[in-house]
């Protein structure tokens, strides 16, 4: 048989490790944060001035201070949507609702036998105690 020579073009290419991977992911994620993040804290800049009727280009601001102000603008809209949060829970565990809401799961466990003991869904006996 006829062999053919190894060169460097015929060579098997090796696998790329997991950690190549996973710092061209870490990089894609970063080369698309990065601008976003800019333009984030400029429209936060901008429209804190025009509250003011103050235009933004009589008042520049470096490329750090951007960056700043898309931190300060992410920690305020974490803090607005933990708000809101809070707030649904207290409607949802709010007296009248969560009566009705135990109430339901109360009957719908008694009413349904495969809530009440699982292990019939895998024709395994049930203890007395469930029954």
């Amino acid at each position: 048989m006829h062999k053919i020579p190894v060169t460097p073009d015929t060579q098997t290419k090796p696998e790329e490790s997991k950690s190549t991977r996973i710092s061209l992911v870490v990089a894609a994620v970063a080369a698309v944060l990065t601008p976003g993040a800019y333009l984030l804290g400029l429209s936060y800049y901008q429209g804190y001035l025009s509250a003011f009727g103050v235009e933004s280009e009589g008042f520049p601001i470096s490329t750090p201070d951007v960056y700043v102000f898309s931190y300060q603008t992410v920690g305020y809209f974490l803090l607005m949507l933990g708000e809101v949060s809070v707030k649904a829970l207290e409607k949802v565990l709010s007296p009248p609702l969560v009566y009705w809401v135990s109430a339901t799961l109360i009957l719908l466990m008694g009413t349904s036998n495969n809530l009440v003991c699982p292990l019939r869904l895998v024709k395994l006996p049930c203890p007395d105690f469930v029954l």
